[in-house]
């Protein structure tokens, strides 16, 4: 199974109503993102279909959204710094009792952080490769010891 089959599967849905006023928001502000001035522009630049991110932020009152809120459609907006995972969940994702859906927040407060450390113009493949040889060395020679 692929990582967006995976990710499709991979049911956000209540984190629904947070994530369309944190779309709706960004694009009524238009503070961040000023040369994105409407859903179909805001959704190209996260590399979705416009129709798509209309169906997951539209709904009638007391029906569900048009279009399932899932890890496949989350995660651009999390790659791209559009959204952060505590705008969404704050610390409630690490109480998940679906190990999926855990997991998902997990690997994506791990792209945030390599978001961060690239915007501060460094290398995230060469920190995260130098961190965990020292974590490597650090075990090595540990077990040498015992």
């Amino acid at each position: 199974m692929t990582p967006n089959n995976i990710q499709r599967k991979i049911d956000l849905s209540k984190y629904q109503d947070a994530f369309s006023k944190v779309i709706d928001d960004i694009i009524r502000d238009n503070i961040k993102y000023p040369h994105l001035g409407n859903k179909k522009e805001f959704a190209e630049y996260v590399g979705l279909e416009a129709p798509i991110l209309s169906r997951l932020t539209k709904k009638n009152p007391g029906e569900p959204y048009h279009t399932k809120l899932t890890g496949v459609y989350l995660m651009p907006f999390i790659v791209k710094g559009v959204i952060m995972v505590k705008q969404l969940c704050n610390d409630g994702c690490n109480q998940e009792i679906d190990t999926k859906v855990r997991e998902f927040w997990r690997r994506a407060k791990l792209q945030e952080a390599v978001n961060r450390i690239d915007e501060l113009g460094l290398d995230p493949e060469k920190i995260l490769n130098d961190k965990a040889d020292e974590v490597e060395n650090i075990r090595l020679s540990l077990s040498k010891k015992q």
